[in-house]
């Protein structure tokens, strides 16, 4: 049952996706591990195994865009100052350097 609902999703999406001109890998991808699958569930009780393919790329997605969340700073435009002489705005010219302070 589970392989006629991931054969109907990646036909369906690979059809909506010739009619859009949009890119359709991901449904190419899923239609060749579901038709991978079938094909070794005909020769072994464990060719089902094959299809843990699909959750682990998932995975593996998810893994990689918890990384980059990780890695990227906030830029200082959005940054919150911490003392009151952050907050107020340097004023740009000769003035603004007798603003800092030695």
């Amino acid at each position: 049952m589970v392989l006629w609902i991931c054969y109907g999703v990646s036909y369906f999406g690979l059809v909506y996706s010739a009619q859009n001109n949009a890119p359709s890998e991901s449904y190419f991808d899923l239609f060749v591990v579901t038709g991978m699958v079938q094909f070794f569930v005909s020769l072994s009780d464990w060719g089902w195994i094959l299809f843990l393919v699909v959750p682990g790329y998932i995975a593996y997605l998810g893994i990689l865009f918890a990384i980059k969340m990780r890695s990227v700073k906030p830029s200082e435009s959005t940054a919150v100052p911490d003392s009151e002489e952050e907050k107020k705005p340097v004023r740009k010219g000769f003035r603004a350097t007798k603003a800092i302070k030695k």
